[in-house]
């Protein structure tokens, strides 16, 4: 899931410790086959007067164009469920239901290039 930029202003510093990777050679492998190069990995906090978000292992990957959340990190490490409408998307709080944040998701399509056979691995 891709997340909003408005939602990424309001992410603070959870802890001051800010694992770098100087030395190494770490990536992700993105939908292409590119590989894009992680220069640091920490924690962060959305805060929210009715439930915080703690975002565990945050990675920093600063030639990535989209801001990219895993949401079964998300929703496992906060005790939250995400529900989709044709609007956005809604994170509640998973025993009491109640709602915490809303947004609205501009789309993007995918166009996938029909011309290359799927990739297995």
């Amino acid at each position: 899931m891709t997340i909003s930029d408005d939602l990424l202003n309001t992410i603070i510093e959870h802890d001051s410790t800010t694992i770098s990777y100087p030395n190494m050679c770490i990536n992700i492998t993105v939908g292409s086959g590119h590989n894009i190069l992680i220069i640091g990995c920490r924690n962060a906090l959305v805060p929210n007067p009715h439930h915080s978000v703690t975002l565990n292992n945050v990675l920093h990957a600063p030639k990535l164009i989209r801001n990219l959340v895993s949401l079964r990190k998300l929703t496992t490490d906060n005790n939250i469920f995400v529900e989709f409408d044709h609007f956005g998307f809604s994170l509640k709080n998973f025993q009491t239901k109640i709602l915490f944040y809303k947004d609205v998701i501009t789309w993007v399509s995918f166009n996938p290039d029909v011309t290359q056979p799927l990739r297995t691995s």
